[in-house]
């Protein structure tokens, strides 16, 4: 697994946000993600403008990491230049359907208190394959 695959990876998770569980349930090939390549790679997203990486607690109070993606009209001229990470219509598609199952309601209501999530996009969506 290359670092770039791994940032297609995050940009191509169900909804406007990705974790390491997210990614791990979507892509069965990088089941042995850790934390630390999920945050390097989320911090090149970050660094080429595509979304912000912050911090949050899970249901048990432990930290995790939380990739918010950019809105599509935002990073489009950005994919559009990076189409090996993701297709921008691909983008859409993926980032209009609601946060993965994988992301727990603890992290999620916190997103949208905050605003980093529109609450239409809650609904969880993504099953476990």
């Amino acid at each position: 697994m290359t670092k770039r695959n791994l940032m297609a990876a995050i940009l191509q998770t169900a909804g406007p946000v990705s974790t390491t569980t997210s990614v791990t349930w979507r892509f069965k090939f990088l089941r042995m993600l850790t934390k630390a390549q999920f945050e390097a790679a989320a911090k090149d997203l970050q660094s080429l403008m595509l979304g912000t990486l912050v911090s949050s607690t899970n249901q048990r109070g432990a930290p995790s990491l939380v990739f918010v993606k950019k809105h599509p009209t935002d990073a489009g001229p950005i994919l559009q230049q990076n189409t090996d990470l993701c297709p921008p219509d691909f983008y859409v598609e993926r980032f209009s359907l609601p946060v993965s199952k994988a992301i727990g309601k603890n992290t999620v209501d916190k997103l949208v208190a905050h605003g980093l999530v529109a609450s239409n996009q809650t609904q969880h969506h993504e099953k476990r394959t």
